[in-house]
């Protein structure tokens, strides 16, 4: 015949082949984990029908004399492109069924650089994990004698202009910039900015990583070398699993031990988010993705609101117990600033005395950064350093205003926060805040005290607002009176009585009311204004933001 008929139903035929994945056995033994395939997964987590695989001849095939193909056995990996909620993704997803995911499930026949095709693509990058990673198979000489040629063993067959100021807003509220025309924004990078980030995916688009079973080796490195990640409540994630504990320590520990949620999520901070199920992985990643742009290049996606911007919560009056020991909601005090039903919380296990959590102000995607005062009172330890420092990172770097609240006594003293490292991740997190770019306002609505005034920015494109119920100084008067004034309250007839009357003392007079230089704030307002006072500063500040596009240039050297 003298056309490629018969070469286009072979490739029919390996494509089929291909999507058989590890065969039967393998797809019954992963089901039987109450987990999904590989393309079962990719067809949850995709818009329907939008997946364009890449790679589809990937596997070791074993061909007879007349050059058909007797068995094919797949590669670990499934890739191509989605679309999820309209916008295009690169994903990359692991397949169990094959040989538990290992590399030795590799073949001769490469992959596509999916990474290198969403850097030039400028599109989010998804991996969803579930392999081995590496194999003492990939050494052995019998194996790749057999099967380094193609040749070896496989399954049987078949198988946005300035912003002018505009109206007055509605009574008892602030003036508020008109929200910006976005047609003729820049898009354009800066060309030494573009060069220096060529090569590094996380400094372009969005990273993910989905942690869906027994994840180790290559795959677990990627669970840290990512922008957000998330794992379901029966996965785990480590370096090395049981086996290799085993024998390099002569420990017996099991894989829940070595990397459940429980240790990633909550210990090590190394995982984002938990997913109760594949599809709420699935639904948090989407979630994730809405705010952010789908590279550096542009401004995160804003949306129409249906929340008003002036809205005044009447909440927000009392929301600061009057007794300084006393503890209240945070979250609830972020919900009443931020758009209706726009929050989501990244890392809530992790660094508990801090929140960091994305919402929409105005339809604008923002950052929120808030004290926990039920958790450390609200202190700065070393795990919040860490999981505000990341989180600041990844805000700069796809141009996301970040709003702050502040409650924060200062970093965390004793023998648990210095031997784990305060001062180095104190100093971490101060260089972050300093590097931002982006528009940064901070509202002090209780204390604020210590070099962790920091994270109050003060410099840059950056707002301070204080609450009347604000204070701050150098020290918290509890622990500040009792150093200075030792000797004094020792030699007193009633010292319990004189520290508590020089602490009472000192407390009022740390009071943003009374000494507002201390908090530095731009002005002290009603907390029911603090909604308004954000949108008016995001709007004005948009236009400047819109002009900072591209890849971040880092100028300091973190400690």
């Amino acid at each position: 015949m003298d056309d490629w008929k018969p070469e286009v139903e072979q490739l029919a035929r390996l494509r089929n082949l291909r999507k058989r994945m590890g065969g039967p056995d393998g797809v019954a033994r992963q089901h039987a984990q109450g987990r999904l395939t590989v393309r079962e997964r990719i067809d949850l987590f995709a818009d329907a029908g939008s997946f364009q695989e890449t790679s589809t001849l990937a596997g070791r095939a074993l061909w007879d004399d007349d050059g058909q193909v007797r068995s094919f056995r797949a590669d670990a990996y499934v890739t191509g492109q989605v679309l999820l909620g309209g916008r295009p993704a690169i994903v990359e997803a692991g397949d169990f069924t094959n040989r538990g995911g290992s590399s030795d499930s590799g073949i001769p026949y490469p992959r596509v650089d999916t990474a290198r095709l969403a850097a030039v693509q400028r599109i989010p990058f998804i991996r969803l994990l579930d392999g081995a990673g590496g194999s003492v198979r990939n050494y052995d000489p019998a194996a790749r004698a057999a099967g380094g040629d193609g040749s070896g063993p496989a399954p049987a067959d078949d198988e946005a202009p300035l912003v002018q100021i505009g109206p007055t807003g509605t009574p008892g509220s602030f003036d508020l910039a008109p929200r910006p025309d976005f047609s003729g924004l820049a898009t354009a990078a800066d060309d030494l900015a573009s060069r220096m980030a060529e090569g590094n995916l996380l400094a372009q688009v969005p990273v993910v990583a989905v942690v869906l079973g027994s994840v180790a080796g290559l795959p677990a490195v990627h669970v840290g070398d990512c922008h957000f990640s998330v794992m379901t409540k029966t996965a785990e994630t480590f370096v090395g699993g049981p086996p290799m504990v085993a024998q390099a320590l002569g420990v017996q520990v099991t894989k829940q031990q070595l990397g459940d949620w429980t240790v990633q999520a909550k210990v090590s901070g190394v995982v984002n988010n938990v997913a109760e199920t594949e599809a709420d992985a699935f639904a948090q990643v989407r979630r994730f993705l809405s705010y952010l742009p789908p590279s550096v290049w542009q401004l995160p996606p804003w949306l129409e609101p249906a929340d008003d911007p002036n809205r005044r919560d009447d909440y927000l009056i009392s929301a600061i117990p009057k007794r300084r020991t006393a503890a209240y909601d945070v979250r609830r005090i972020i919900r009443s600033v931020v758009d209706k039903d726009s929050g989501f919380e990244i890392s809530p296990l992790y660094g508990r005395s801090i929140v960091t959590m994305f919402a929409r102000l105005d339809g604008f995607p923002v950052a929120v950064i808030a004290n926990d005062c039920r958790h450390d009172g609200g202190a700065m330890t070393p795990a919040a350093c860490i999981k505000a420092e990341r989180f600041i990172d990844v805000c700069d770097n796809f141009h996301l205003p970040i709003v702050y609240l502040g409650d924060v006594p200062g970093f965390m003293i004793g023998l648990d926060s210095e031997a784990g490292g305060i001062i180095r991740f104190a100093n971490r997190l101060s260089y972050a805040i300093r590097e931002a770019r982006v528009p940064y306002i901070s509202i002090v609505i209780r204390r604020m005290y210590g070099v962790a005034s920091v994270l109050a920015k003060p410099d840059g494109l950056s707002v301070r607002y204080a609450w009347p119920s604000a204070e701050s100084g150098s020290l918290v008067a509890q622990g500040g009176v009792m150093a200075a004034y030792r000797r004094e309250i020792e030699a007193a007839p009633d010292p319990t009585a004189k520290r508590l009357e020089i602490e009472d003392r000192f407390q009022r007079m740390a009071s943003v009311l009374r000494q507002p230089a201390l908090a530095r704030p731009q002005e002290v307002i009603d907390p029911r204004d603090t909604r308004p006072a954000i949108v008016d500063f995001i709007r004005k500040t948009h236009a400047v933001n819109a002009t900072r596009l591209g890849p971040r240039l880092r100028v300091g050297m973190r400690p």
